[in-house]
């Protein structure tokens, strides 16, 4: 279950520790791979057989985030950007430039513990680690206070592409809430504590800006988000999972041995399995009773989508080969058809004109 915060999150109610989901593997050595040195790590990397499938599903596209995609030559002018959003963050604090220095240094006695949240041996050096853990952390902390201040309209984004332009904030919340770019949340707490924790209590928790931040993909009521203003997670995309379905089932129950992967909907469809949509807070409210899968409807606006018709169109006449055959052959024989049809009609109304009884040819 979800932890929640202390200081204006003076109240634990819930331990964090228990609320990450994973499969539980024996390692050789006898130890459970869900833990390291009895501190359980929570950000891992994606399994290569599912990554191998699609990388550009659990791989950042626009912004790396953490150990596991840093450093890689693509996201080279990202890093001028997250220098200029943590100047910013500072900025906004008056704060000096020389302050992310005190900053390293506050993580720095944490450095153990956010090794062991990775599950696999991370070989930066000290400084490296710590210095990507400032940077990361202050670019996300200083992104979600823009989007807040934009949607309350406090500030003009002015030209910042990172805002303004329409394509990008969806790439950034994608990269933002996948497994493998991921820092720890207590990191972004030092952080934001060292920046924004000086402010007067009317100002918005971490919790309030990243659930708002996100919230552009979710769409759930004000009401509701205000639920979980001070709960906590493991990194941002746990603290998604449990604020978007707190009271699951899922997480009350000890996890399968064996990991059970879920059927696409064409065969659960086939296996006679219905569909029923319902209208609930979380997305991720799922049930399955006799027979019945009821799914919220997360966005109503795709029955009227163009996309979701052509993908039920090719289901349906490309799902296979022999089917593709047969829809090539009816669409041959609908067009010959056609063809035939125009030229009967053209003849009925342009006969073939009588010889012109004066011409030399008709003498």
């Amino acid at each position: 279950m979800p932890r929640k915060a202390d200081s204006r999150r003076s109240q634990t109610a819930r331990s964090g520790s228990s609320s990450h989901h994973v499969v539980n593997v024996e390692m050789t050595d006898g130890s459970s791979a869900g833990s390291a040195n009895g501190i359980g790590f929570c950000i891992f990397r994606v399994p290569q057989s599912l990554s191998e499938i699609n990388q550009m599903a659990y791989q950042p596209n626009t912004v790396p985030i953490g150990p596991y995609h840093h450093g890689k030559p693509q996201f080279q002018k990202i890093q001028e950007h997250k220098q200029r959003f943590s100047l910013d963050l500072l900025n906004r604090t008056n704060q000096k430039r020389d302050k992310l220095k005190h900053f390293a240094e506050a993580l720095k006695p944490t450095e153990e513990k956010i090794r062991k949240c990775y599950s696999e041996a991370l070989a930066f050096k000290s400084d490296e680690l710590i210095e990507m853990m400032v940077l990361d952390g202050c670019f996300i902390i200083e992104l979600f206070c823009k989007y807040y201040r934009k949607l309350a309209r406090h500030t003009d984004p002015g030209h910042d592409p990172l805002l303004t332009e329409p394509w990008v904030l969806p790439f950034l919340m994608r990269d933002l809430a996948k497994l493998e770019n991921q820092i720890p949340w207590f990191v972004l707490q030092r952080l934001f504590d060292l920046t924004l924790g000086c402010w007067n209590e009317s100002h918005p928790s971490l919790s309030d800006l990243a659930l708002s931040f996100f919230n552009r993909m979710v769409q759930r009521p004000d009401n509701d988000l205000k639920k979980y203003s001070d709960w906590e997670g493991e990194h941002l995309l746990n603290f998604l999972r449990l604020t978007n379905n707190p009271d699951s089932p899922e997480t009350k129950q000890k996890p399968n041995k064996f990991l059970r992967l879920i059927q696409p909907a064409n065969k659960l469809h086939q296996a006679g399995i219905k569909f029923k949509p319902t209208h609930c807070a979380s997305f991720m409210d799922i049930k399955f009773s006799n027979g019945v899968l009821e799914i919220p409807d997360v966005n109503t606006y795709i029955e009227k989508d163009w996309r979701v018709h052509w993908a039920s169109f090719k289901n349906t006449y490309f799902s296979s080969r022999w089917s593709l055959i047969s829809a090539v052959a009816a669409f041959l024989l609908l067009a010959l058809a056609a063809i035939q049809s125009f030229f009967a009609v053209r003849t009925y109304y342009q006969p073939q004109s009588s010889p012109n009884p004066s011409s030399p040819n008709h003498q």
